[in-house]
């Protein structure tokens, strides 16, 4: 599955920002938006964020679109005055249960590569030896 659209608007530190599915380096001076849009894609998929703010100061609504080549689409929009909300379509199917849907296809560390990082040696291999279907 590969990422052709991402669209962020006014979420964590981010007014604006498209991305069209190529290779994306973050680069940037420290608070110019480089772990917003991390944030954001978390967000995206596990509607959770550790930070104090979802919507951007000034804004009444935030909003991410995903979208990927197998045709799995995300709209989460996260509003002041209004309830939250996350349409997940997978192809022509809209799914009734997008968290449980998206917890499905997504691992914890996919969503969080630095935390693989940070384990043990011993933790890292177990988790690579996890992935590897052997006998």
């Amino acid at each position: 599955m590969k990422t052709t659209k991402i669209v962020i608007k006014n979420l964590f530190g981010i007014r604006e920002a498209a991305l069209d599915g190529r290779s994306v380096e973050l680069v940037g001076p420290k608070g110019s938006g480089k772990t917003s849009v991390l944030d954001a894609i978390r967000y995206a998929l596990t509607n959770r964020s550790d930070r104090d703010y979802i919507i951007h100061q000034g804004a009444d609504e935030g909003e991410i679109i995903i979208e990927t080549d197998t045709g799995l689409s995300i709209d989460r929009k996260t509003r002041t005055a209004k309830a939250d909300s996350v349409r997940v379509q997978n192809g022509n199917m809209l799914q009734t249960r997008p968290a449980e849907f998206l917890s499905g296809i997504f691992t914890p560390l996919q969503l969080d590569p630095v935390a693989f990082t940070q384990m043990p040696r011993q933790e890292k291999n177990r988790v690579i030896l996890s992935l590897i279907d052997f006998s």
